[in-house]
């Protein structure tokens, strides 16, 4: 359980825990480091994904940014690395406010286009400026947990 990694809006956070780090995981039985890493990459995803939350109703607002913020969720990586955790960041599936279909039956995916922009309109990043405005807080709080976690532990065992 020595590498953890947090992805929010596109972009990524590795948290490499050194080599203290890792061994102080190792020295744990595998469930309670998996335990402990687990819980330290679920708290810290949610800084970035209070900040997109904020953003989308400060950035995007009305009718959409509300959509947006009611809609963003953390979800673990289906396949991963044996003895890693990740967890990212993304936007509900299937919520029929998101999709608009044109006369001519095209279909536009809206928080993609108010991501990125499109012909007309300027991009408005509310994911990505979240993730980069939050990552060196969110690996630091990563961190902090995962040391506190095995401290805790460590307590116990004693």
């Amino acid at each position: 359980m020595s590498f953890v990694s947090l992805q929010s809006g596109g972009t990524g956070a590795a948290l490499k825990g050194g080599a203290r780090l890792e061994r102080m995981l190792k020295g744990l039985e595998k469930k309670d480091a998996r335990k402990i890493v687990r819980s330290a990459v679920t708290q810290g995803i949610k800084i970035p994904m209070r900040a997109m939350k904020s953003n989308a109703v400060s950035m995007v607002g009305g009718e959409m940014g509300a959509l947006i913020n009611s809609n963003i969720q953390s979800r673990a990586f289906k396949r991963q690395r044996p003895g890693s955790f990740a967890r990212f960041l993304s936007l509900k599936p299937n919520v029929p406010g998101f999709i608009h279909r044109t006369k001519d039956g095209q279909e536009y995916y809206i928080p993609a286009q108010v991501e990125f922009g499109h012909d007309d309109v300027a991009p408005i990043p509310f994911m990505r400026a979240a993730a980069d405005s939050t990552r060196a807080k969110t690996i630091k709080r990563t961190s902090d947990l995962i040391i506190r976690g095995i401290l805790k532990h460590a307590k116990k065992a004693m």
